[in-house]
């Protein structure tokens, strides 16, 4: 799952890493901190809108 979200250099050099390091690296990743690119909102997990206009239901 990391090397589909961060892709697979970041997987691999976390690849020895607990889980929980793991999981905090995908938390991070669509905020943009601790030194990592802001995800776009597309890739986000779970998937959001751009805009107000709907396009995802309520669940």
């Amino acid at each position: 799952m990391l090397a589909h979200i961060a892709g697979t250099q970041v997987a691999d050099a976390n690849v020895s890493e607990k889980v929980k390091t793991q999981k905090q690296i995908v938390r991070v990743l669509p905020e943009g901190t601790m030194g990592r690119s802001k995800l776009a909102a597309w890739m986000a997990v779970p998937a959001r809108a751009y805009a107000d206009r709907g396009g995802f239901p309520d669940r």
